[in-house]
C-alpha cells in the first residue's frame, strides 16, 4: 500500500494541529496538569511552600514545551539540552533528599492528564483516533526517557558520598577537635582535598530543635552536605550535634545567609527545624576553641536570626553577659530578682524599656518612640524599675548593671 494515502496525510495534519494547540496553550495546560496532580494526591495538596510549588509548575511548563517540540520534530531520543534539564531536576531532588517516588509521580500524573487531553483534542474520527494513539505513544516514550534521566542523576547525587568518604570526614573532625596535627600521610591528603590546609576556617554546630531520630539526623547530615556550594567539607554527627569544619572563602555575612537559606528549605520541604551556631574565623590549630565558640553562638539563635548565628555577629555586651558565672550571680542585688518576677508578669515590658533606653543613649523620648508608647509610660516603667531594684536606670552605670544582670540571669536559668 502507498504511504501517501489521504488518510495518512489527515493523521499527520491532526497531529500537527494538536501539537500547535498544545504549544499555544502551554501555560494553561500546565496549570491544569498541576491542579490535577494536587487534587489526586493529598501530599501535594498539603504543600504550601510557594517556592516549591512554583518550581513544580515551571517543570510542567518546560516539559510541555519540550514534548511538543520533540514530537513535532519526530525525534527518537531526547536532545542533549532536554536531557541536561531533567538531570538537573533529578540532581536537585537528590540534594534535597526528596523521595524518588515524589519526582516520578508528577511525571506519571502529567502523562495521565495529557493523554486524556490529546484524545479529546484529536477528536472522534478514525484519523483522530489514529493520531491520538501516535501522540500518546510518543508521550509515553518522552515521559519514560525524562524519568530515566532524573532517576540516574538523583541516584548519583544521593549516593555520591561513599562510606569511606564519611569515615574520612569523621577522622578529620575527630583529629581537629582533639587538637591533633594532620601531618600524617593519609590525613594530610584528605585535608588537602577539603582545602583545609592553608585557608582560615570556621566551625559550625547544628542541633535539632525538638526531638529527632538517629536515622533522621543522618539524613540531615546528607542534606546539609549536599546543599553546600563549592568544595565539599567534612561534616559529621557527634551524638546529636552536627559538626562541620569549612574553609572561609567569602564574608561571614554571606556564609550565615546561605546557612539560613538552607535551614529555611529544610523547614519548608522536610519539616525539620534546626539551629546553627558558627564560630569566629581561625586556623586549624584553633578548631577546639572554635568548636566551643560555635556552641556559645547557639545560645544567641532566636526568632530574629532565622535559625543561624555567627559569634562574630553577637554584640560584645551580650557575649560578656552570657558568660555569667556563679560569683556574678551571687553579687546581683536582690532587688533585681524582684524586678525579673515583675517583668515576667508584665510580658517583658520593663526589660524592653531598659533595652530601648540603652539603644537610644538614655533619651526617654526616643526610647518611647521606639517602643511606640507615650514618654510618660517610659517614665513610669523606669520608676518601677528603680523601686524594685534599688538602682537608677537613668544613670549609665546603674543601667549597665541592670542589663548585665538581667541578661546573665536569663542565660543561667
Amino acid at each position: 500500500m502507498s504511504s501517501d494515502r489521504p488518510e495518512d496525510h489527515l493523521v499527520v495534519k491532526i497531529k500537527q494541529e494538536v501539537l500547535s494547540v498544545l504549544e499555544q496553550n502551554r501555560d494553561l495546560v500546565a496549570q491544569e496538569c498541576f491542579d490535577a496532580l494536587r487534587r489526586s494526591h493529598p501530599l501535594y495538596m498539603a504543600i504550601e511552600d510557594s517556592v516549591f510549588l512554583g518550581s513544580m509548575l515551571d517543570t510542567f511548563v518546560v516539559s510541555l514545551t519540550e514534548f511538543a517540540s520533540w514530537a513535532s520534530a519526530g525525534l527518537n531520543e531526547l536532545t542533549q539540552a532536554t536531557s541536561a534539564y531533567y538531570r538537573r531536576q533529578g540532581s536537585d531532588a537528590g540534594a534535597q533528599l526528596i523521595p524518588l517516588e515524589a519526582i516520578h509521580e508528577p511525571v506519571q500524573a502529567g502523562i495521565r492528564f495529557l493523554w486524556r487531553w490529546i484524545v479529546r483534542e484529536c477528536g472522534d474520527s478514525d484519523a483522530g483516533r489514529v493520531a491520538a494513539l501516535d501522540l500518546v505513544a510518543l508521550l509515553y516514550s518522552f515521559g519514560s526517557s525524562a524519568a530515566n534521566e532524573m532517576t540516574a542523576a538523583y541516584t548519583t547525587r544521593r549516593f555520591r558520598v561513599s562510606d569511606e568518604g564519611r569515615a574520612e570526614d569523621r577522622e578529620i573532625i575527630d583529629a581537629l577537635l582533639a587538637g591533633r596535627p594532620l601531618e600524617t600521610g593519609q590525613l594530610t591528603s584528605v585535608a588537602a582535598g577539603f582545602e583545609l590546609t592553608e585557608r582560615p576556617v570556621m566551625v559550625s554546630v547544628t542541633v535539632p530543635v525538638g526531638g529527632i531520630s538517629a536515622h533522621r539526623l543522618a539524613e540531615v547530615v546528607d542534606i546539609l552536605e549536599m546543599q553546600h556550594t563549592g568544595s565539599r567539607y567534612p561534616i559529621v554527627a557527634r551524638d546529636f550535634d552536627i559538626v562541620a569544619v569549612f574553609p572561609v572563602t567569602e564574608p561571614v555575612e554571606m556564609v550565615v545567609r546561605a546557612c539560613r537559606d538552607n535551614l529555611d528549605r529544610l523547614r519548608r520541604i522536610h519539616g525539620i527545624d534546626l539551629a546553627t551556631g558558627m564560630s569566629t574565623i581561625g586556623g586549624l590549630r584553633s578548631v577546639p576553641s572554635l568548636f566551643l565558640e560555635a556552641k556559645v553562638a547557639l545560645r544567641f539563635v532566636d526568632p530574629t536570626s532565622r535559625g543561624a548565628m555567627a559569634l562574630s555577629q553577637v554584640r560584645l555586651f551580650d557575649y560578656l553577659a552570657s558568660r555569667f558565672d556563679d560569683t556574678a550571680e551571687r553579687i546581683v542585688p536582690g532587688g533585681i530578682r524582684l524586678l525579673i518576677e515583675e517583668d515576667e508578669r508584665s510580658d517583658g515590658s520593663l526589660r524592653d524599656t531598659l533595652r530601648a533606653l540603652a539603644d537610644h543613649d538614655l533619651n526617654v523620648g526616643r526610647a518611647a518612640r521606639a517602643l511606640m508608647v507615650h514618654p510618660n509610660t517610659v517614665h513610669y516603667r523606669l520608676k518601677r524599675v528603680a523601686d524594685l531594684s534599688g538602682l537608677n536606670p537613668k544613670r549609665f552605670g546603674d543601667l549597665a548593671d541592670l542589663l548585665v544582670a538581667l541578661r546573665g540571669l536569663s542565660a543561667s536559668d
